[in-house]
């Protein structure tokens, strides 16, 4: 027997609880390296960096002006938006006149999608990009739906949503591409072109994105080449392509996915052609290279949404059922990613990258006072990020790739006639003509408990030469 509406949990209620929970896990874990090394970005906001367009670091930007630098100012928006991911859904059905049970089928199914449950609490570009996607989805159809005038104001927040989502990730290229497919092929779509709002809200969306266009343009299209180069097809491998359905079905539910194709029939097309070529594209991926399972989460609020107008007529506990699969999955990893001294096997895994630093930076404070070390260099982003984000007042620099800080400042020529120590994942460094006086000291090692995670390699130096040379790899917190 299918639920009334106030069998389920309202859009608001659904809203918190996913909100409260991913706030809790948020202050309760420390920074893996990806969100610390965005703290970088943050810490001197540009229009651009190397590996992602800048919406994370603005967030994190604003968030720590506000909260301070904490756990809470580094994520606290990030999961608002993924909580109102939920909303969003719901929106998305209720502007189609869709009841109210299917609104809310939609949020619950959206904040207990897989993904969503274990992406929720961390600060990375696919928040972002997911919320602003959501937000373009429903003012389209909610503008689509408009008459005359009225539209006005949703197809200008559909363009900023769109520029928005590119600033945040290129995967919402994906999105405008899905767009221009609706305007061209539905009656609906073919006669809005014949008014003026679909191509102010085109004006509106490629001037958001023009300072971060600038940037490149400046930098010899540095985030084009980094983001476009992941775009060359690898050999033919179609061993990924069950992967990719695999994955598909998992960061929903293997059962809200499947209502999400049977519902398929009943969706509105601006749904399905928004979906449509990001999910064609990573077909042709898959047929040549693994899809990362975040590259999807744009996709989890819309597909929740196509889901939950099939499964309205469903009962209440194979509604339940479905929605508690990524929950009870999410409760069988907490005490992995929460608990200091419990890991998921010896690997780098984004869990296992939180442990062990409050033994260890004790350790490395003590290496650098016995050298009489003033900075440190690494030989990776990520360990960059997490040795500026857990020692704080020390200047670190990435030696291995310098490119990917042209927003930094020159490092100052005093400290780089200063003594200083080398932290290298890698061993051995690669560079040695780089350093003056260049000695081993004892390698250090991460902790999980008693288990080893991570060895690093321990030089001392006495100065940096040639410091004009990769002046601007520095890595200072001010």
């Amino acid at each position: 027997m299918a639920p009334s509406p106030t069998a389920l949990p309202s859009v608001t209620v659904v809203t918190l609880v996913s909100l409260v929970a991913h706030l809790g896990i948020a202050l309760s874990v420390p920074l893996v390296q990806d969100e610390a090394y965005y703290t970088l970005w943050a810490s001197v906001p540009s229009a651009g960096y190397y590996d992602h367009p800048p919406m994370v670091a603005w967030w994190m930007a604003l968030g720590t002006a506000m909260a301070g630098d904490t756990l809470l100012g580094v994520r606290g928006l990030s999961v608002i938006a993924m909580a109102l991911l939920g909303v969003l859904a719901a929106d998305m059905l209720r502007a189609t006149g869709r009841g109210e049970t299917e609104a809310r089928l939609a949020a619950l199914f959206t904040n207990a999608a897989l993904l969503v449950v274990v992406l929720g609490f961390v600060a990375t570009p696919d928040a972002p990009s997911a919320f602003f996607w959501a937000l373009a989805v429903a003012a389209l159809i909610r503008a689509a739906q408009a008459p005359g005038r009225f539209g006005w104001g949703w197809w200008l927040v559909l363009g900023l949503a769109v520029g928005a989502g590119v600033l945040s990730k290129f995967t919402n290229l994906f999105l405008a591409v899905g767009l221009l497919g609706w305007l061209l092929a539905t009656a609906s779509g073919r006669a809005w072109l014949m008014r003026p709002q679909p191509w102010v809200a085109a004006l509106i969306a490629m001037a958001v994105v023009i300072p971060y266009l600038l940037w490149n343009w400046r930098l010899d299209w540095l985030g084009f080449e980094r983001q476009f180069g992941r775009v060359r097809p690898e050999a033919w491998a179609p061993e990924h392509l069950a992967g990719y359905i695999l994955t598909l079905a998992l960061i929903l539910s293997p059962v809200i996915f499947w209502a999400a194709l049977r519902g398929l029939g009943r969706a509105h097309p601006a749904l399905i052609w928004t979906s449509a070529p990001v999910l064609a594209y990573f077909l042709w991926h898959a047929a040549h290279s693994s899809v990362g399972a975040n590259w999807l989460l744009p996709l989890c609020a819309p597909l929740a949404a196509v889901a939950a107008g099939h499964a309205a007529q469903w009962s209440g506990r194979l509604i339940w059922g479905a929605a508690a699969f990524g929950p009870v999955l999410m409760l069988i990893l907490l005490p992995f990613v929460v608990v200091p001294h419990w890991h998921l096997g010896t690997g780098d895994t984004p869990p296992n990258q939180t442990k062990g630093w409050a033994a260890l930076v004790p350790e490395i404070r003590a290496e650098m006072a016995a050298h009489g070390a003033d900075w440190i260099v690494t030989d990776h982003y990520g360990l960059a990020g997490l040795l500026h984000h857990h020692l704080g007042d020390v200047a670190v620099r990435d030696l291995a790739e310098p490119r990917r800080y042209p927003f930094m400042p020159p490092l100052d020529a005093g400290l780089c006639a200063a003594p200083g120590l080398m932290i290298l994942r890698g061993g051995a460094p690669e560079r040695l003509g780089d350093f003056a006086d260049l000695s081993p000291r004892e390698d250090l090692v991460r902790r999980a408990g008693q288990t080893p995670l991570a060895r690093y390699a321990v030089y001392g130096f006495s100065a940096k030469l040639d410091c004009g040379a990769q002046g601007a790899g520095a890595l200072t917190k001010n």
